[in-house]
């Protein structure tokens, strides 16, 4: 008896020992499973928000740096981003196929997204002259003075001159500018303005210019 008392409390003396590290075992692979599992969690949710962000946005054409009036834009002159859809503005333009080489009306400044009326088109056209037929004509300038007092908006009468007379006539009343182009050292024929007109008025100012020199009048 006295032999297996001996041996009792030396068993339980080994479970003891063994039973506390069994239970901080468990407890350790309990705590790396709860890790992971609020781990994955993070990451779902942080691909949801991505994916919810991105539904709620559209995407836009940005300015990389300040862009002149007249610039005629090239790849490099803008980036691609995106904007809230709910306050994304009419007539982004989202591609860079639809502005490379395009002229811009106005200026644009670093991080400006672009619209359909920052370029020469029809869009602006339209609406700097308040109607839908309205047309752009280009007017050539020798007077490079008088172009650097001409901006986006500034309105002008066209005038066309007949080089063998030294006479002139009004062809079309308060044009409105809506680019002035910068000069091109590869020309020497002036400085080039782009106007919009109501759409017959654009046609004959249009064929007056080859046969006549052409000329604006500050108003």
């Amino acid at each position: 008896m006295g032999s297996r008392e001996r041996l009792g409390p030396g068993l339980r003396d080994r479970l003891a020992r063994r039973l506390p590290g069994a239970r901080w075992a468990r407890m350790l692979l309990l705590r790396r499973v709860l890790a992971a599992a609020l781990t994955l969690l993070a990451v779902a949710l942080t691909i949801r928000s991505a994916n919810s962000a991105e539904e709620d946005t559209v995407p836009a054409l940005f300015a990389v740096r300040d862009l002149a009036p007249g610039t005629a834009l090239r790849i490099e002159d803008v980036v691609t981003g995106r904007l809230p859809s709910d306050s994304a503005p009419d007539g982004l333009l989202s591609d860079n196929g639809d502005v490379v080489g395009q002229v811009l009306a106005g200026g644009a400044r670093r991080g400006e997204a672009l619209t359909d009326v920052r370029l020469v088109g029809r869009p602006v056209t339209a609406l700097a002259a308040g109607e839908e037929t309205a047309s752009a004509v280009g007017v050539r300038l020798a007077d490079g003075g008088l172009a650097d007092l001409l901006h986006p908006g500034r309105r002008v009468d066209v005038v066309g001159v007949d080089p063998d007379l030294g006479t002139g006539a009004v062809l079309a009343e308060n044009a409105v500018v809506i680019a002035v182009r910068p000069p091109d050292e590869s020309r020497d024929d002036g400085r080039l303005v782009i106007v919009a007109l109501p759409g017959d008025v654009a046609t004959a100012v249009a064929a007056a210019s080859v046969v006549q020199d052409l000329t604006i009048t500050l108003r």
